[in-house]
């Protein structure tokens, strides 16, 4: 009886320290592994290793491996199945070890039948400890859910807290106009701080690696010796800190701009228009001065160019007219970095490609600031300057994936097999560009992405109404720091900053967007020069469209409005001239005017807003003169439209609509470049419609509506256009061309296309016999 009680009392106690402590080792062990993601893959227990306390490291050739844990994704009942279970397996094992090492301790000395009894009793035991240890382990899994949960919280408050700043940095610079889109603001930083302010310090303990749930108050303290508890509580401190001062600047800027903004104006059917605030009081860049060998430097004159708020009229900034001074510097600066610097002589194709990237990354970055900036300066709405900035970024990727992919032939030998040649892919110098104010951020990217992916040096000219987005561009690559100085060069200004350019000897390639008597000037003036060099140029439009009789006629209606009236009709590919078949002529009408009638015009910067105003009173009394014209002289049915639009400010011009327009009409064969659409008089066959564009003298886009694929096919084979779109106007692709036939200009823009005509073709040719 002594030795069943000895055997039974020793057998509990080894089991419970060595199976309690091997478990609990176990389950610390799993579980620091697992939330630092360094989990061991398996789980298994040996019946050869059955001393020490290291439960978690024994192995049993009766058990399988014990599924790796998988992370948590759902709620705690997926947790105890997939987790608990297997390390209550581990418990059990442990204990198992322990016992089969007392039995044949015990059978080795000789006690065997008493030792046995008592073993026996000391699985009782067994079983007891592995179920409290299951109860245990449960209990710390439930709490560091809690603190996954707590941390993944508290990591997306302060990811919305960095999204809040930038916000209130953006309404800080004056650039979040108007005493609604203010209030907006205020109500969204105020509703975060609210949710920051909700977070309990316990969640600040977590992100700072610490166990908020610390059953004793020295091990807090303990950790604060270690200075991780004083750090998480310095943490808190800031962010209370943070809160306020948020409020603060919040309450302030929202204050101040609900000064700036003006009271509602309603007319001509259009209600809630706030005036949008002008002043645009910080920016990253310095204005003031031009972009050059990577430096901020003053214009070598003092005049300067007046920016407008397209929407108010009002002035939002002013910048430099440079001179011809300024130009030279620009394109010696160019011209030292392509043929002295790094960038052609160097660089490898796959460090430009990372270059374009990393710039491509930049603009993501920033884009809320330059969406709002360009909105501004341009009068486009706010929801099109989101897509236009997602085509930026898309097309500085594009073309970086080019960087590192320029590709020469090689030649077998010919004639006596004593020669054999190859091609060699070179950049083409100094690139002057010349750009449009139509689209100023997105035609930038059109340009100088494939231009520098090719290994060109850049000198590039903005529109004269829209430079900021351009300057802050610029700023972009010198804060980034990714490309060697000259590499991008800006100088801002009008036609003389425009023609010194063109006629600078060092420049080798000129890039020209804009109208048809400028790009032939630009044209001449290229052959005229010392140097003859490449050029490509993008001129107008007056793309026309067809309705064929089976075309679904709401839907059509809607895609001819937008892709006449998008960017209030300022774009060289807007669909102005439109062919309807007889048979839906009268039927259609009626959805056309009420598709133009159905446009928001308003505030740029309000997401409802699908229109926006003209750039400048030069275009907007052009557009009203072409209005009169088609009116009074061409002798067109007014449909819709005709008027400004009586906004109280700014250069609005009213969607407008003209029907039975005779296709020889000025309306009808001029680019107005305004929201201004001719309806031409019905037709009959689709040789006709054929037959009269090819009289045209643009050739830049077109567009069908149809289900009929041979009427599709004979339009998109024999119309001269260089896109043609079916079912469709507008959408265009990095990877696809885009450029024109006759007036509307030669060279490509967009797709491989567009980097090739940065690249110049060497022939190599070798005797092999030498």
């Amino acid at each position: 009886m002594r030795s069943l009680l000895l055997g039974y009392l020793a057998g509990a106690a080894a089991f419970a320290v060595a199976g309690a402590s091997g478990g609990a080792h176990a389950i610390d062990n799993c579980n620091r592994a697992y939330w630092r993601q360094k989990m061991v893959g398996t789980l298994l227990v040996d019946r050869d290793h059955m001393a020490g306390a290291r439960g978690s490291e024994r192995r049993l050739s009766n058990f399988e491996a014990v599924p790796e844990p998988k992370r948590i994704l759902g709620p705690h009942t997926e947790v105890r199945e997939k987790i608990v279970d297997p390390w209550r397996l581990t418990v059990m094992v442990d204990a198992h070890n322990v016992v089969v090492d007392f039995v044949h301790q015990g059978m080795s000395t000789g006690h065997s039948g008493w030792i046995t009894v008592g073993v026996a009793a000391a699985v009782v035991a067994c079983a007891a400890i592995a179920v409290l240890g299951a109860r245990s382990l449960r209990a710390d899994h439930e709490r560091a859910l809690r603190l996954r949960s707590a941390r993944k919280k508290y990591r997306e408050l302060l990811r919305e807290l960095s999204a809040c700043k930038d916000v209130l940095g953006i309404v800080d610079a004056g650039l979040m106009p108007g005493a609604q889109q203010a209030a907006m603001a205020s109500e969204e930083v105020l509703r975060l701080m609210q949710r920051i302010d909700g977070v309990e310090p316990a969640q600040v303990l977590v992100a700072a690696g610490l166990d908020p749930w610390a059953e004793h108050e020295e091990q807090s303290r303990a950790a604060a010796a270690r200075g991780g508890l004083a750090a998480a509580l310095e943490m808190a401190g800031d962010v209370r800190a943070i809160r306020k001062s948020l409020i603060r600047k919040a309450e302030r800027r929202a204050r101040r701009l609900d000064a700036l903004a003006t009271a509602t104006i309603a007319a001509d059917g259009h209600a809630g228009l706030t005036m949008a605030a002008t002043a645009i009081s910080e920016l990253p860049f310095n204005k003031d001065r031009i972009y050059i060998n990577d430096q901020w430097v003053a214009s070598a004159g003092s005049e300067t160019c007046r920016v407008e708020n397209p929407d108010t009229g009002e002035e939002l900034a002013t910048v430099p007219e440079c001179t011809g001074d300024d130009v030279d510097r620009a394109v010696r600066a160019a011209h030292a970095a392509f043929y002295d610097g790094p960038w052609v002589n160097e660089w490898s194709g796959a460090q430009r490609r990372d270059a374009l990237s990393g710039l491509a990354d930049a603009i993501e970055a920033h884009r809320g600031e330059i969406e709002v900036l360009e909105s501004l300066n341009t009068g486009k709405p706010i929801t099109d300057v989101r897509a236009e900035l997602d085509d930026t970024i898309d097309l500085f990727r594009h073309f970086a994936g080019f960087a590192d992919k320029v590709q020469g032939r090689h030649i077998a030998p010919q004639a006596n097999g004593a020669f054999e040649g190859y091609t060699v892919k070179v950049p083409v110098g100094v690139v002057g560009f010349i750009n449009a104010f139509n689209y100023p951020i997105c035609l930038l990217a059109w340009k100088v992405a494939p231009a520098l992916a090719a290994g060109c040096t850049v000198v590039f000219k903005p529109g004269p109404q829209t430079p900021l987005t351009t300057q802050y561009f610029a700023h972009l690559v010198h804060t980034t720091g990714l490309f060697p100085p000259g590499v991008f060069n800006v100088v801002l200004g009008g036609a003389t900053v425009g023609q010194a350019l063109v006629d600078h000897d060092l420049v080798d390639k000129i890039g020209f967007t804009g109208s048809v008597a400028t790009g032939k000037h630009v044209i001449r003036s290229t052959a005229s020069t010392r140097m003859v060099r490449a050029t490509s140029v993008e001129l107008g439009g007056k793309s026309p469209g067809v309705v064929m009789p089976d075309a679904d006629l709401d839907k059509t209606a809607r895609l001819v409005v937008s892709g006449c009236m998008a960017n209030a009709g300022m774009n060289c590919n807007a669909l102005t001239r439109l062919w309807v078949h007889r048979d839906v002529y009268d039927a259609f009408l009626p959805r056309l005017k009420a598709a133009a009638e159905a446009l928001r015009l308003g505030t740029p910067q309000d997401d409802a807003t699908e229109m926006g105003p003209l750039i400048d009173r030069r275009q907007y009394e052009r557009v009203l003169e072409y209005i009169r014209v088609g009116r009074d002289e061409d002798r067109a049915q007014l449909l819709t439209g005709g008027q400004p639009a009586l906004l109280g400010r700014g250069y609005w011009i009213q969607p407008t609509v003209f029907a039975n327009v005779d296709p020889a009409a000025r309306v009808a064969t001029e680019e107005i470049f305004g929201p201004v659409l001719s309806v031409l008089r019905p037709f009959d066959s689709l040789d006709e419609v054929i037959a009269a564009e090819r009289r045209s003298d643009f050739g830049l886009a077109a567009s069908i509506f149809s289900r009929n694929h041979q009427a599709i096919a004979q339009f998109t084979r024999r119309m001269r256009c260089g896109t043609i779109w079916v079912n469709a106007h507008n959408p265009l692709f990095s990877y696809l061309p885009f450029g024109g036939f006759r007036n509307s200009g030669f060279g490509r823009e967009l797709g491989y296309e567009s980097f090739d005509g940065y690249l110049a073709t060497k022939a190599i040719i070798d005797d092999i016999t030498y």
